[in-house]
């Protein structure tokens, strides 16, 4: 019944996700926390890394980590990264988050254990 509900609310995301970027709507930037938006992104994916049983290892950072942005935005980035991840360990693995900040900016990361881009793939990016 836990598997039904914690499905049901990510559908419910999904679709509300569609919603937001279906409509066209002027962007409002306020300050994000990045650790917070991506525990929340990295909770909602445990439950389909685990089917595929692929590990995700997120280190929060002890500094601050707000950025001027859209937050459902940057929740649809983490999300669409962390996925794609998660797609490409087809065997299991795991997959490593974190941030690297400096003085003027902070780099989001995500190692995985999956099988890669091919040169032509790397290309079209």
């Amino acid at each position: 019944m836990e598997t039904i509900l914690v499905e049901m609310d990510r559908i419910n995301f999904i679709v509300n996700e569609f919603m937001v970027f279906a409509k066209p709507h002027q962007l409002q930037f306020s300050s994000c926390n990045l650790n917070e938006i991506l525990t929340s992104v990295v909770k909602f994916l445990e439950p389909e890394a685990t089917l595929k049983n692929v590990a995700i290892n997120f280190e929060t950072s002890h500094e601050s980590m707000h950025i001027s942005g859209e937050k459902k935005q940057l929740k649809q980035v983490f999300l669409n990264l962390i996925k794609n991840s998660i797609e490409a360990i087809p065997t299991g693995g795991t997959i490593y988050i974190f941030f690297k900040k400096s003085t003027e900016k902070i780099a989001f990361i995500v190692k995985d254990e999956g099988i890669g881009m091919d040169l032509d793939q790397i290309k079209k990016l």
